[in-house]
């Protein structure tokens, strides 16, 4: 007796290329085709160590371009560093008050393609500054705080408050928004008591936004999260080791910067894009590199 065979009712789902017919009423006459959206923005966080390339990186992004200063070196800090880049406007603000003025000044208008706010980190000093009462706090967790004890807990949330209040209005704007913030070891090796200025990475280690847990959630969930650092620069070399020729890693003594974007275990990256094939990282980035990679 011949096998009896399963039956099986499911077709193979046939995709169609002719426009769906909407209706003229009703909430689904409010459908678009996905592809007659509107120009998408590019909201960023780029984080790194110091001098790692972080402003020159972001004002790369379309021109006109708008660098909102908050560093607290009072002759423009990593701006010096794109001097001389076309299409680059300067403004310097130190409070609290003034960034957010400035934000509705450009919600009403803004001739700008990019905003850069630089950095976040400067700019929670001033807000934690301004919550206490005092010049911008430089160290989060100094003694002062410390020894505020549980009050200390209720002056962080409200600093997380006040940053989302702050930042909220940049991302909603109709242009491209980059903040760029100082690195952080969130996870830093207890045993190693040195200076967090020169501990190296361990196993552990998890890299991030200098910046308060309640803002670097919110940043993750609001904006493509990138990290830009120094690598050692590795060429690969085709030796022949018998009858056989295999690549053999070398490194040149040089280094690359090297723009993070996704699936790393120490750093804190990730970017949204419609593609799959998206590498983990770029070379020498630039800010079109970043554009073709997580659009194509």
């Amino acid at each position: 007796m011949p096998p009896v065979k399963q039956i099986s009712n499911h077709r193979p789902h046939q995709t169609s290329q002719r426009p769906v017919a909407l209706p003229s009423t009703g909430i689904l006459s409010r459908a678009i085709n996905v592809s007659d959206l509107p120009e998408s923005f590019i909201n960023v966080i780029v984080y790194g160590p110091n001098r790692s390339g972080k402003t020159v990186w972001s004002c790369g992004a379309p021109k006109p371009l708008l660098l909102v200063d908050c560093e607290p070196e009072k002759d423009g800090g990593g701006a010096r560093s794109v001097k001389g880049v076309s299409g680059v406007t300067f403004l310097k603000l130190d409070d609290m008050d003034s960034i957010m003025k400035l934000a509705e000044e450009l919600t009403q208008h803004n001739p700008f393609r990019t905003i850069v706010l630089d950095s976040v980190t400067s700019l929670e000093r001033i807000v934690l500054g301004e919550i206490m009462k005092m010049p911008a706090v430089k160290d989060m967790m100094s003694p002062k705080m410390i020894g505020l004890g549980a009050a200390a807990m209720d002056i962080y949330s409200e600093r997380a408050i006040r940053m989302r209040k702050v930042l909220r209005p940049y991302l909603d704007m109709p242009c491209h928004t980059v903040f760029t913030a100082k690195q952080k070891d969130h996870n830093p090796n207890k045993s190693d008591q040195r200076s967090k200025l020169v501990r190296e990475q361990h196993e552990e280690s998890f890299f991030g936004p200098d910046v308060g847990g309640g803002t670097a959630e919110w940043l993750k969930d609001a904006c493509d999260i990138v990290q830009l650092g120094m690598v050692k620069e590795i060429k690969v070399h085709q030796v022949k080791v018998g009858d056989d020729v295999i690549d053999r890693e070398e490194e040149t003594g040089r280094k690359v910067r090297r723009l993070r974007i996704t699936n790393h275990p120490n750093f804190a990256v990730g970017v949204r894009s419609s593609r799959l094939d998206i590498p983990d990282y770029i070379d020498e980035p630039t800010f079109d590199k970043f554009m073709s990679v997580i659009r194509g």
